[in-house]
């Protein structure tokens, strides 16, 4: 049995003009996030001045012109509208604030998230450093810091010694309790927040509150 060899004719081929490797490069240029001046797609668009006041619908090329006109940029904030909503502005100072405002509501939904570091009372000065930096970088990015003492064997006699840790903690955080330090089991464990600014009670060098104490 002969077997035809398959080839492709010439007039059904055709090589890309570019290599793909072209097409990815350009593709890869291109702004990310809102689209601005001649990236918008709508024909016609509703303006919004930089003072926030609507100048009504009109044409892209005329809201553009506009735009430029006074040195800015047509920015489209609203691209599901109908018709498209665009903003005149700094493009750079738009994507700024956008971004800040992110970080900041990021800020907001991890107020009340915890971040722990465990120490011991034999925890060295190296660790305990290494420790602190760590609980600045989550107070940075608005988290509580728990902090836990982990006692063991004959350390549970020495309480004060686990309590005077997690204050040269909050000392070094410059950390209000939240939660007076408090005896679990063999662990001790206090709840650090950002200093307030109102004067507190709490601000002070506290004691523990210890279960076996107050009976």
């Amino acid at each position: 049995m002969r077997i035809k060899s398959l080839a492709f004719k010439q007039s059904n081929f055709h090589y890309p003009e570019k290599p793909i490797a072209a097409y990815w490069k350009t593709y890869s240029r291109q702004p990310q996030g809102a689209r601005i001046n001649e990236k918008i797609y709508a024909a016609q668009v509703l303006v919004i001045d930089e003072n926030g006041e609507s100048q009504g619908v009109k044409d892209k090329w005329e809201a553009i012109n506009l735009a430029k006109a006074k040195g800015l940029d047509l920015v489209e904030i609203a691209p599901s509208a109908n018709p498209p909503v665009c903003k005149i502005a700094d493009y750079g100072k738009y994507k700024y604030e956008l971004e800040k405002k992110s970080q900041k509501d990021k800020s907001k939904n991890k107020a009340g998230e915890v971040k722990e570091i465990r120490l011991s009372p034999r925890t060295d000065e190296h660790d305990l450093n290494t420790k602190i930096e760590q609980a600045k970088k989550f107070i940075a990015k608005g988290y509580k810091i728990r902090v836990t003492i982990k006692m063991k064997g004959r350390e549970n006699i020495y309480q004060d010694r686990a309590i005077a840790q997690i204050n040269k903690v909050k000392e070094m955080l410059g950390l209000d309790f939240e939660q007076r330090p408090v005896r679990l089991g063999s662990r001790f464990s206090a709840m650090l927040v950002k200093t307030k600014v109102s004067t507190s009670k709490e601000s002070g060098r506290l004691e523990p509150k210890n279960a076996e104490d107050q009976n």
